[in-house]
């Protein structure tokens, strides 16, 4: 894995973590559904031992990202 790859992923595993951090499980305006939290927790520590292994591959960190990335295209929940 290049530098330039894993600092580009540890950068959204940064991202993401200030996002979990903030994020809450609910089912108002403003809110995650329920178990999204669990999901992103999740992604990120996947993410991390991808970005800690240096014979990731390319497609893993890829995936890593990609992952990571569906969390902020989820909508706020708005029941």
């Amino acid at each position: 894995m290049t530098v330039e790859a894993e600092l580009t992923l540890q950068n959204i595993i940064e991202n993401a973590q200030a996002k979990y951090d903030a994020a809450v499980d609910g089912n108002k305006d403003g809110l995650y559904a329920a178990g999204s939290k669990a999901q992103l927790q999740s992604a990120i520590v996947a993410a991390s031992a991808t970005a800690n292994d240096s014979n990731a591959t390319p497609e893993q960190v890829n995936h890593a990202k990609a992952v990571i990335q569906l969390f902020d295209k989820q909508p706020d929940q708005a029941d």
